[in-house]
């Protein structure tokens, strides 16, 4: 348990929050937050974090293997994450209803859209639920989830 003043509090949780390296990292723990009027002071306590999800993207490199500029990579690189955000909860739906054709035809939709925009791990992991029935599909699906979130902090 570490401790700080009430004034550093903002700092820190922003710090903790927004991170500022080429890489994402998205950080799954919860803050106790304890307002001790005596001494002005926060205490802090976190969880055990979770593993981290990590997903780099270049865009210059994706880019220029597109034949694009950077700009317009941007903007398909939004529209793909809107996409894929509605495709990962078309994949939870199709899992819950045991539709195995529909979340195979979503998976291969969504990984050719992610192999078009460079973005090799999630790809994989879309490859990996497209082609094996008995993968744990809702791992794959909630590690996807978890890359949308990433990927949404990066735009």
């Amino acid at each position: 348990m570490s401790s700080i003043r009430q004034e550093e509090a903002p700092e820190f949780i922003d710090r903790v929050r927004y991170k500022t390296d080429a890489s994402i990292e998205e950080e799954d723990f919860a803050l106790d937050i304890k307002l001790d009027d005596e001494d002005e002071k926060i205490e802090l306590s976190t969880s055990t974090p979770q593993p981290q999800s990590k997903l780099h993207i270049d865009r210059k490199k994706s880019a220029l293997e597109m034949g694009i500029d950077e700009a317009t990579y941007n903007e398909l690189l939004q529209d793909y994450i809107d996409d894929l955000s509605i495709g990962v909860e078309q994949l939870k739906d199709a899992l819950s209803q045991g539709d195995n054709e529909e979340l195979q035809k979503i998976a291969i939709r969504l990984k050719g859209m992610s192999d078009n925009m460079r973005i090799d791990e999630i790809a994989e992991l879309l490859k990996e639920l497209a082609s094996n029935d008995q993968a744990d599909r809702l791992t794959i699906i909630d590690t996807l989830q978890s890359k949308v979130k990433i990927l949404l902090g990066m735009v």
